[in-house]
């Protein structure tokens, strides 16, 4: 069977949503937003800054019966790991072909008639000064908007703030998202990521449409 039709889609089965909402309730997590209104997005996953964030953000979601797919590693795709992963949201990915990350998941998202893809532009989990490009590049290149998933760790609610498509001009783009995230505290506030790309000062070009 091809990766294609052991792909989830955008719905956790019922008892998954079920399950969600019971784990929401047990960790005292509140649920914000409903099912989002397009069919494809890119889910930006942020502030990311505990390994606590990918469990409960996968709870929120679930509870809101949104099922996030992920990026992983295309080996990850054999017997006997291939329906468990596919079904929990997996893309397969080959990472030696390093420059060609982006147009694979532009293909992944237009062989889908539907696909929220989480990534974490923060990258790491400690303090850095920027966000890594490529959840940028990939909504340009899959033409696809952005779904600014959060977690508030303060309030003990996430889900997501906003849907937009990008611009294409990164400051435009970003100075958006600063508005989104700012004042969101993640687990480890001081190790939340500078909401900023380096393309903003010409440091690298966004991709093409």
């Amino acid at each position: 069977m091809s990766d294609l039709k052991l792909h989830a889609h955008t719905r956790p089965p019922p008892w998954g949503v079920r399950l969600g909402r019971f784990l929401a309730w047990l960790l005292g997590w509140k649920a914000i937003g409903g099912f989002p209104n397009v069919p494809k997005a890119l889910f930006i996953a942020s502030p990311h800054t505990s390994l606590w964030d990918g469990p409960i953000m996968v709870i929120l979601a679930w509870s809101m019966g949104i099922r996030l797919s992920f990026i992983t590693k295309r080996e990850m795709l054999r017997f006997p790991f291939k329906r468990f992963v596919t079904f929990f949201g997996g893309i397969g990915i080959d990472r030696s072909r390093r420059n060609d990350v982006v147009a694979q998941v532009a293909d992944a998202f237009r062989a889908r008639d539907g696909m929220y893809l989480a990534v974490a532009p923060d990258g790491t989990r400690r303090a850095l000064d920027h966000w890594k490009s490529g959840f940028y590049h990939m909504a340009l290149a899959a033409d696809v908007p952005v779904i600014c998933g959060y977690l508030d760790y303060e309030k003990k609610e996430g889900g997501f703030r906003e849907i937009f498509a990008l611009s294409g001009d990164p400051r435009v783009d970003m100075e958006r998202l600063r508005e989104v995230y700012a004042g969101i505290p993640g687990k480890f506030p001081q190790m939340t990521s500078r909401v900023y790309l380096r393309a903003e000062d010409g440091v690298e070009a966004p991709a093409a449409r």
